[in-house]
């Protein structure tokens, strides 16, 4: 991986020496060499992840439990005390790897920093300082300030309603108050477990049924669901060759988020299945996140549809689609 990121910084030098336009493939070439100059220490991040952030108590099938499988013991945990005390433990060993974080993101910056370069906008000259949230500001056009702004509305409006939604979803899963080891990951998965038992459902076969009948093509797309003790946590898709290789990837964690994080992660892959090979690179590659998760949280939404539910699981099960 380190060979792989030498070979992806030189080739972004290159580009950089000799080109000033496109805009979004010059901020992408200064990101691939700030990100591969600190391959080593992601690398080093996710190692000590797995080896240092380890609980000496708890154990998830037969292993001790992990930074990458403590959001399937918190989904299978019965006892309250056991999970704060492993939320407890992770949070005092965070120390183990808050220093490689730290170098991390300081590297990334200073990289920035000496790429500071004349930026060519359309028929203008602006000289802009870089730095990492500079090329998403340029992919979702919209400004520094007006990001901001977007923030804060949002954290405006959501605070009330999700603190009620809360304890209201606490009240009713737990018949408590939320605590702070009660998070997200822990409530994504909890939440359905009264139905786990009943819900028979396959996600690889149904999503590739669905989009089968749309006419897509699967034949690019493949699929890692392998249960992988060191296996990344979070569903993910990689865009390794688009659009003839791209890879989805994730491991269980209950029925009802397996069946929601398969069918994001495949919108992803078959936006990028489905890009013309033939488009320049810019354009297959530097997609702005506003564009990249249309497609994804459509085929999400159909997981929370009644109509499809009632077809996936019958009308005898009305309790469950309820």
């Amino acid at each position: 991986m380190e060979h792989l990121a030498e070979l992806r910084l030189n080739n972004s030098k290159i580009f950089i020496e000799h080109m000033a336009l496109p805009t979004p493939l010059v901020l992408g070439a200064i990101e691939e060499i700030a990100y591969s100059k600190t391959k080593n220490l992601e690398i080093e991040l996710h190692n000590a992840r797995t080896k240092l952030i380890v609980s000496f108590k708890h154990t998830f099938d037969g292993t001790p439990v992990n930074w990458n499988t403590w959001r399937q013991f918190s989904s299978k945990e019965k006892a309250e005390a056991s999970r704060k005390e492993l939320f407890d433990e992770f949070i005092n060993k965070t120390h183990n790897i808050s220093p490689l974080i730290e170098s991390r993101f300081s590297s990334i910056k200073e990289t920035y920093k000496e790429y500071e370069i004349a930026i060519k906008e359309y028929s203008t000259n602006t000289r802009q300082r870089l730095d990492p949230l500079l090329g998403y500001l340029k992919n979702e056009n919209i400004t520094y300030d007006e990001l901001v702004e977007f923030v804060k509305l949002l954290g405006q409006k959501v605070r009330n309603p999700f603190r009620e939604a809360l304890n209201e979803v606490s009240k009713n899963v737990l018949n408590k108050e939320a605590e702070y080891y009660d998070d997200f990951y822990f409530f994504r998965n909890r939440i359905y477990a009264d139905i786990e038992s009943r819900l028979f459902v396959d996600p690889l076969f149904e999503v590739k049924k669905i989009l089968r009948a749309m006419e897509f093509d699967l034949s690019n797309i493949h699929f890692d669901i392998e249960d992988r003790k060191n296996k990344y946590p979070s569903p993910i898709c990689f865009f390794v060759q688009i659009p003839h290789d791209i890879r989805v990837l994730y491991k269980s964690e209950s029925p009802y988020f397996d069946l929601q994080g398969c069918f994001h992660e495949t919108g992803h892959a078959m936006h990028a299945s489905s890009i013309d090979e033939n488009n320049p690179y810019w354009d297959k590659y530097r997609i702005s996140m506003g564009i990249t998760e249309i497609f994804s949280i459509l085929l999400e939404r159909i997981t929370k549809n009644r109509t499809y539910l009632q077809s996936l699981l019958g009308q005898e099960n009305e309790a469950i689609i309820n």
